[in-house]
């Protein structure tokens, strides 16, 4: 998202520099504290970003349900809670079908209920399709039933990682 120097790489073939469309084809991601324009509504945004991330068929309806976005679909997200911004994050990054999903605290602002449905589908789409996560966040995740292979740990500029 910043300008960077190196090379970023995904399936040992898709380059972000040599190949930008096919590279955000296959990485998606959510932000933790998203902000979009304050007259769109979470179908404007879901219509548009479906469409370039050539969603499958059904998959914007599935996924508003799972995540209920459905109950504000037609709202300014200028009128939206931050749970009701985190909700149409995490589907806006799960639209297409990407290789890698980044999620920047995905458990902040989202109740219960629909983490469970997310932590359900995240699941899913690694047993089904192969998916890859990368999830960022100061909470334990290890409690979300997710299959957790490593676990990267950032403390006082320091990168540890472990495997699990």
């Amino acid at each position: 998202m910043l300008p960077f120097s190196g090379e970023i790489l995904v399936d040992e073939a898709y380059e972000i520099n040599r190949d930008p469309v096919a590279y955000r084809m296959w990485v998606n991601y959510a932000e933790a504290e998203p902000l979009y324009p304050s007259f769109l509504t979470a179908r404007d945004l879901v219509t548009f970003v479906s469409k370039a991330k050539q969603s499958p068929v059904g998959q914007v309806d599935v996924l508003a349900k799972t995540l209920g976005v459905e109950a504000f679909w037609t709202k300014p997200t200028g009128q939206f809670s931050s749970g009701m911004l985190k909700k149409l994050s995490l589907l806006l990054a799960l639209l297409g079908t990407p290789r890698l999903i980044l999620l920047d605290e995905p458990l902040t602002t989202l109740d219960v209920a629909t983490a469970e449905n997310l932590f359900g589908y995240i699941r899913q789409l690694c047993e089904e399709q192969g998916v890859s996560f990368l999830l960022t966040s100061h909470q334990d995740v290890s409690l979300t039933g997710l299959p957790i292979t490593s676990v990267w740990e950032v403390s006082a500029g320091v990168i540890t990682k472990s495997d699990l």
